[in-house]
């Protein structure tokens, strides 16, 4: 499986996401929503997406979390302070970073899908399970919320799974499941790999498989 990043840097990058979370939520007293979305525009999302190393590990979480919020706290940024356990905020941030490496999506993408407050809510349940649990419950959460591609809905009205298709188009899995969470974009593949797939799912044209 592809990850967004050398796992190396993963236990590092949750917590500092974790501890910025955690500081613009309970040092700024800002709302967690409104902190990703200065996240994802300030273009520090990408960077921290792609493993960028003196993103995810050259600074600490509330550097991190300063950064984002440079436009908003200029030079009046309040000292850190840590809970003995974690709080919601912090599990929500260290949780999001697992699962942005874990499935190689843009944070736009799975913040898209599920809202941050959504993951927050998570933590009551989640917190103490292993991580893949709450993994599998976003894979669940993001295929509900996430509009289905078009190469989606031909592969489930063929009763095809992913592994399926695979085996029938010649099509590696993980470029299916790029396609179907728009990750990738069938509309750039190979006129080859879109005419295979939709002969495979029984598509009438290649085209039909395009997203508009």
């Amino acid at each position: 499986m592809i990850h967004a990043y050398d796992k190396a840097y993963l236990g590092i990058a949750r917590t500092s996401l974790g501890r910025a979370f955690d500081y613009a939520a309970h040092c700024e007293n800002m709302d967690l929503s409104q902190f990703c979305r200065l996240f994802l525009s300030t273009g520090i999302a990408s960077k921290f997406e792609r493993g960028d190393a003196r993103t995810i590990a050259g600074q600490s979480g509330v550097e991190l979390a300063r950064s984002v919020l440079a436009s908003t706290i200029g030079d009046g940024a309040v000292m850190a302070r840590y809970t003995a356990s974690r709080s919601p905020e912090y599990w929500a941030g260290w949780a999001l970073a697992h699962y942005q490496w874990s499935k190689a999506l843009p944070f736009a993408t799975v913040l898209e899908g599920v809202p941050i407050t959504s993951i927050v809510s998570m933590y009551p349940a989640y917190h103490e399970m292993d991580l893949e649990h709450f993994v599998a419950r976003m894979d669940e959460l993001m295929g509900a919320n996430t509009p289905a591609s078009r190469l989606k809905k031909y592969r489930t009205s063929a009763g095809l799974s992913q592994s399926q298709l695979a085996a029938l188009s010649g099509v590696p899995v993980r470029s299916i499941q790029q396609y179907e969470q728009g990750q990738k974009r069938v509309n750039r593949a190979s006129f080859e790999t879109v005419l295979r797939l939709a002969q495979a799912v029984g598509a009438p044209d290649p085209r039909a498989l395009l997203d508009v």
